[in-house]
């Protein structure tokens, strides 16, 4: 089992999106808690060129942006799809 955890700049995120999607895409983030990586779902990447690894999560026209740590999964970032590989 992993821990999720947010970094001040995700949270910033989650403030700025609509409160009704926030609660999907919070939603969303407990699906890694069982598994980071889980068989056969498409929306997983790992994204490249970024030292450590980071992946991201699409739902909808967002995408969470994650790394592992031992066993916590740290959210990078929340944003629109058009927003978010801006870091």
């Amino acid at each position: 089992m992993f821990v999720v955890e947010f970094t001040p700049a995700a949270v910033r995120d989650l403030k700025r999106i609509d409160p009704g999607v926030r609660k999907k895409l919070l939603g969303e983030t407990r699906v890694l808690e069982p598994d980071p990586f889980p068989k056969g779902t498409p929306q997983i990447k790992l994204l490249a060129g970024i030292r450590p690894p980071h992946f991201r999560l699409r739902s909808g026209d967002y995408r969470i942006v994650y790394r592992i740590e031992r066993k916590t999964v740290v959210v990078v970032r929340i944003a629109h799809r058009r927003e978010v590989y801006r870091f």
